[in-house]
């Protein structure tokens, strides 16, 4: 029988713990509301001397480490629906999106060194820029093992006029197929249909790749790629756009549409984005981009290696603004 014990150890601290196995000996999830964030940890009931204790297994951090700990991991999938419903029904559930940060890489010696540092999870690569080179390399070079998404770099090859082939695209994603999570098919900027088109192709291939929905493009686009079952879509063309409360809006507004599709936003992490969308996942270059421009100032200096201080600084920022955590603290 599920049972909820709650009681007040101090005036800002509400413990509840919540029974989901119905017998002892199993692991429970227990929750704590300190100052309006929830905190979570998996506890196991057992009997001492006659009385009903608890001892903690695993502190999982706020909701969001929480959500980002237990998402994909099918021992502790029941706990991860426990808190999804919990969310739902407390109404917390756009607020508390599981959310990855991509950062983007592209073998400057000073993005190798900071990544080397922190090791993210997650690393967007451009295919624009990794053409000529094996993923094996790439991962030998940083030392561990990233879960790699994959751009064609469409982006980047539309501002340096040049063009990238299809087949040739197909060809690295075979070559590299086991370092790779994710790959996004391959789009031209401005043109829908030939963009479906490639993306028809490459699943006439084979190939399983996220599609890309352009801002500003009609809803008919979306729709398209949508009823052919994708639960998972990129969303580009909008670095451009400077008011990021407008991005962020259009993304919302994509997700009552679509609740049951994971949104990928290509190229911005910013927060006024990230923090106010229940965005699945992102990417972006800012951490590097600011790093070589001297942000933050309060590391200082021209240096190589000044650079890499504030890109690592500017890596774990943006992790903690996510709710996720790096291996390394703050400097």
């Amino acid at each position: 029988m599920t049972w909820v014990k709650c009681f007040f150890r101090r005036k800002y601290q509400r413990f509840c713990s919540v029974n989901m196995e119905g017998m002892w000996g199993q692991m429970y999830l227990k929750k704590r509301k300190i100052r309006g964030v929830y905190y979570w940890s998996l506890v196991e009931s057992y009997r001492s001397e006659g009385k009903v204790k608890q001892r903690v297994l695993q502190s999982l951090g706020n909701t969001q480490t929480a959500l980002m700990f237990l998402q994909g991991n099918p021992r502790y999938g029941t706990y991860f629906q426990q808190i999804r419903q919990f969310l739902c029904q407390t109404g917390e559930a756009s607020s508390y999106a599981t959310r990855t940060a991509y950062f983007v890489y592209t073998n400057s010696p000073a993005e190798t060194e900071a990544i080397r540092h922190v090791q993210p999870k997650h690393l967007l690569l451009s295919y624009f820029y990794f053409r000529n080179r094996s993923l094996e390399e790439v991962v030998d070079k940083l030392g561990y093992l990233p879960a790699i998404m994959l751009d064609s770099g469409a982006f980047s090859a539309f501002h340096s006029g040049r063009n990238i082939a299809p087949l040739d695209y197909m060809t690295f994603i075979e070559t590299n197929q086991h370092y790779l999570d994710h790959y996004i098919s391959l789009d031209v900027i401005g043109d829908p249909d030939l963009t479906f088109y490639y993306y028809e192709m490459m699943r006439f291939k084979g190939f399983r790749p996220l599609p890309v929905y352009h801002y500003g493009e009609e809803q008919d686009v979306l729709d398209r790629y949508i009823h052919l079952g994708n639960p998972y879509i990129a969303l580009g063309g909008t670095v451009p756009e400077r008011n990021k409360r407008k991005v962020a809006q259009w993304v919302r507004t994509l997700h009552k549409k679509h609740p049951d599709v994971h949104f990928h936003l290509l190229g911005s992490s910013s927060r006024k984005i990230i923090e106010t969308t229940p965005l699945f996942s992102c990417d972006s270059s800012t951490w590097i981009q600011q790093a070589a421009n001297g942000k933050p100032s309060h590391i200082q200096g021209k240096s190589r290696q000044a650079k890499v201080k504030r890109a690592i600084y500017n890596m774990n920022t943006t992790l903690q603004s996510l709710g996720s955590m790096s291996k390394e603290e703050m400097p």
